[in-house]
């Protein structure tokens, strides 16, 4: 009976990352986030969203795509070689005391 279940909520997520639009319950689904987090980030707003009829807040796929993938840590091999690449392209001058 678990194995259905699990199954189910494989099913679930793959409907929802079809959608356009989402709830708050599904961007929750969709994020892993809280509600309570979504409504604050909503407040705040940090995320874009709408509220057609004024009550009931709708997410675009773009704009929870673009808020989760916000804020990116580039890895240390990846800021190695922009040193790197920066201190080839940018020579340091040398001032020669005449």
């Amino acid at each position: 009976m678990n194995k259905i279940y699990m199954i189910l909520e494989r099913i679930e997520q793959l409907l929802l990352s079809n959608k356009t639009t989402f709830t708050v319950a599904e961007f929750s689904a969709y994020s892993g986030l809280s509600k309570s987090a979504i409504h604050k980030l909503t407040q705040r707003k940090r995320i874009r969203y709408s509220r057609p009829n004024g009550k009931l807040i709708y997410i675009s796929k773009e704009a929870a795509d673009a808020y989760l993938q916000s804020n990116p840590v580039i890895p240390d091999a990846d800021i190695e070689k922009m040193a790197i690449d920066y201190t080839i392209n940018n020579p340091r001058k040398r001032w020669d005391a005449a």
